[in-house]
């Protein structure tokens, strides 16, 4: 959140490194009060406790990935089939992406669809390939 604040000019620098908790609670009531859309994402939380104080009491959208299913609302992402793993990855990677390094990389990552995204981007975004990222050195 310390960084949120800083990116989005709420903050200095050197505010932020120096007083972190107190420049995340900033970033918060920044998008409480004064931004009208946002989205705010908390990833693998271990339950809602160890993130409500940082969630804007109102406005926009706050989305928390979890492995617990210990949730009051709660959306179970199913993983993809094979198939479906395979069509993503190589929509993200291109057509000459090999076929049974997406096929491995799917089935390491669970064919979980944000997992798959994740690696997908990176593969693309660093040109390193599908078998380097199964395997890296």
């Amino acid at each position: 959140m310390a960084d949120l604040a800083t990116r989005a000019g709420i903050v200095a620098e050197a505010e932020a490194i120096n007083e972190p908790k107190t420049v995340a609670k900033k970033a918060v009531w920044a998008l409480e009060e004064e931004l009208e859309s946002w989205v705010l994402a908390f990833d693998n939380a271990k339950n809602y406790s160890s993130v409500k104080e940082w969630v804007p009491a109102h406005g926009g959208i706050v989305l928390v990935t979890s492995r617990s299913p210990h949730w009051e609302r709660t959306v179970t992402v199913p993983v993809f089939a094979p198939e479906e793993s395979m069509q993503l990855l190589v929509g993200l990677v291109g057509e000459g992406a090999a076929l049974d390094c997406a096929a491995d990389v799917a089935e390491m990552l669970g064919h979980h669809p944000l997992a798959l995204m994740q690696a997908g981007g990176w593969v693309r975004e660093t040109n390193m390939g599908l078998a380097k990222y199964e395997k890296p050195t």
